[in-house]
């Protein structure tokens, strides 16, 4: 397959579970939600969950723009976490 074609094919795609380097040696989990893609690179919008309390009750949600570097790897679908 030529350069020209692989422009167009994405290396991670939506509603998938991602992690992610969030600070130096810190990693979060969150589900890929929009692909943008630009100039400079394909950015990705990532949502993560944290529960607010012990029970899981009323979860807090981040949202992230991250570049294609920042993700580590992807994980499978029914993985539980948030790090």
């Amino acid at each position: 397959m030529s350069n020209r074609y692989k422009i167009f094919l994405d290396r991670y795609k939506l509603n998938e579970k991602i992690r992610f380097e969030f600070n130096c040696n810190q990693t979060r989990v969150g589900t890929i939600k929009k692909v943008k893609k630009g100039l400079f690179g394909t950015k990705y919008l990532v949502t993560v969950v944290y529960p607010s309390s012990l029970l899981g009750t009323n979860p807090n949600t981040f949202f992230y723009w991250l570049k294609e570097d920042k993700i580590i790897e992807n994980l499978p679908h029914g993985y539980k976490g948030w790090c």
